[in-house]
């Protein structure tokens, strides 16, 4: 379905989109926090108890009380959340209110995978210090590993090139989407950036996932990504696809430009700076959109 980006969505004051996902997530915030520093098991728990609520208001909404799914969501509560009954029946009514402060419905958009949600609070953005990142370092040779990885990004551009069914190379794209996982982050430790080796991986495979498996119009890989896919990604994907702190998404620009820097270090390219100088002129409008967003 045609959807505007997020970027030229326009909602009231004090109102920012949010994907569905990204509204359940943080209208659930109430009960994720009773779960807080848990397993799995718990946070699946409480997300599950989170689903319930959302879709229990919904059906308010549509004037359609679901008698059985309330109790069934005042059982949960009080018998998993160390609730008497009647608390977990105010609190069942907090997350009602929640709901009906967080997405007024008669300032919704008309398309059903987007929503308008409330400014809870408001965020400083500011841009990521490169003083913390020494781009002109030298080169470290491609080791056998590092050979491996870039023969299996080249094969995954060849399935992509020769228009291969999804089917085809599923499973090839979630091993190369680790092998450059895993040599990355060395490769980012031993550059001298272990501040960022834990999570910088996590923006590049993000943005592998929008490379191979978002769908695009044209022959998409790495290497011959358009500046308006580029831009896509920033104004669009990142923003809707990605739940994290505000402050969080400024990372996005350096660790790829940190990624091209390291695959054309491994060979997989023979130069990265015309890639990664578009991705220098679009950092200052995605600030941007950034600060409109959450300032």
């Amino acid at each position: 379905m045609e959807r505007p980006s997020f970027s030229d969505m326009q909602p009231p004051d004090g109102f920012r989109p949010v994907s569905i996902s990204q509204a359940i997530m943080e209208y659930a915030k109430p009960v994720m926090e009773k779960r807080e520093n848990e397993g799995i098991e718990d946070m699946n728990l409480a997300m599950n108890a989170g689903m319930l609520l959302w879709n229990y208001t919904i059906s308010l909404e549509d004037g359609h009380e679901d008698r059985k799914m309330k109790k069934e969501i005042i059982r949960l509560l009080a018998k998993e959340f160390e609730m008497s009954k009647s608390e977990a029946g105010l609190f069942l009514e907090k997350m009602i209110e929640r709901k009906e402060h967080l997405f007024p419905k008669d300032i919704q958009p008309k398309h059903p995978m987007t929503m308008f949600i409330r400014k809870e609070m408001t965020h400083l953005i500011t841009g990521f210090n490169y003083n913390k990142i020494d781009f002109s370092s030298s080169s470290i040779p491609p080791g056998r590993e590092d050979r491996d990885m870039v023969e299996s990004i080249q094969k995954m551009d060849q399935y992509i090139a020769g228009g291969a069914d999804y089917d085809e190379w599923e499973d090839h794209y979630f091993q190369m989407e680790e092998k450059c996982g895993n040599r990355f982050e060395p490769w980012l430790k031993d550059k001298g950036h272990e501040e960022y080796c834990e999570n910088f991986p996590f923006y590049t495979e993000t943005y592998l996932n929008f490379v191979y498996r978002y769908s695009h119009d044209d022959l998409t890989t790495l290497k011959s990504i358009t500046p308006e896919y580029l831009e896509g990604f920033f104004a669009d994907y990142v923003l809707r696809k990605v739940i994290i702190e505000p402050y969080e998404y400024t990372f996005f620009p350096p660790a790829m430009k940190l990624l091209y820097k390291f695959l054309s270090e491994k060979g997989y390219m023979d130069d990265h700076t015309a890639i990664t100088e578009i991705i220098d002129e679009m950092e200052p409008s995605f600030i941007r959109l950034l600060r409109k967003r959450f300032g």
